[in-house]
């Protein structure tokens, strides 16, 4: 949320893919970039944490609207814009994510920042919420620190306030919706990287490896799925000396690894 002023009634979620895909057709289509740079450049897409999800969904909804070429004729007329995705660190599955967070290490290290941090959101923003979130219960100034009080968790703000401000009819409907495993399956053009730590205390060991398998045998085999031992979320550290010298660590090395290899793929064998 960082300090952008929130000047319209409406919130971002993981689901919300409005203005990343704006993006991908005002910055990252290819017309739009041969027309700045002078030349043809590919164009490779990495998302962290919330943002994988959003990437991917949004992708996913990009490329599902391409397939009915019909009623949106005009869409990525240059093909679209990304070689591949690479996402890392996200919560693939976010009823383990949520329920995750209410684990003991969940509540002591992330839950009370999360919690504080949203209400100091609200408190920042409060002219616009009481004048009004669609699908949020109406709230005054004089109920708007009550009604925020009562959300002790993220799990009772997505319940009373994402949810139903983004249309859902519950948070486990909202949930459903930004798991990963609904939105890969409609990535089948480009190559996906999935990159995971089992030690992630945000997130949580949601999905197993074979879960993983069946997607890539049986549903989608462009993607592809990393996972560490260790990283927490996030985290990956790097001995003291590298971390003073801030040297790259995998959340850096890794994604570039993965697009540097595709690189060299395609050069050897341009069919691809």
């Amino acid at each position: 949320m960082g300090s952008a002023p929130l000047t319209k009634p409406q919130l971002t979620c993981v689901t919300f893919t409005a203005d990343i895909r704006c993006v991908m057709h005002k910055v990252f289509g290819r017309e739009g970039l041969e027309a700045r740079f002078q030349r043809r450049l590919p164009c490779f897409a990495v998302g962290y944490s919330a943002g994988g999800t959003m990437l991917i969904m949004g992708i996913a909804q990009e490329l599902q609207l391409m397939e009915g070429q019909t009623t949106t004729p005009h869409m990525h007329p240059e093909g679209f814009p990304f070689e591949c995705c690479v996402c890392l660190s996200a919560p693939y599955d976010m009823a383990t994510h949520a329920a995750s967070m209410l684990t003991r290490v969940g509540r002591l290290l992330y839950q009370a920042p999360l919690v504080t941090a949203l209400r100091k959101y609200t408190h920042k923003h409060r002219a616009v919420l009481v004048g009004g979130l669609p699908g949020v219960p109406q709230v005054t100034d004089r109920t708007v620190d009550a009604f925020m009080a009562r959300l002790k968790t993220v799990e009772d703000f997505d319940e009373h306030v994402v949810a139903p401000h983004f249309g859902y009819k519950c948070v486990e409907d909202y949930y459903a919706d930004g798991s990963l495993f609904k939105w890969l399956p409609h990535l089948h053009t480009i190559p996906v990287v999935c990159a995971a730590a089992r030690d992630d205390p945000v997130t949580g060991h949601s999905l197993r490896t074979a879960d993983w398998q069946r997607l890539v045998d049986h549903t989608n085999p462009n993607v592809a799925y990393v996972e560490t031992p260790t990283g927490g979320h996030l985290g990956y550290m790097l001995g003291p000396v590298d971390e003073w010298r801030t040297a790259p660590c995998f959340l850096d090395h890794f994604p570039v690894d993965c697009i540097d290899h595709l690189v060299a793929a395609k050069a050897a064998d341009p069919s691809l």
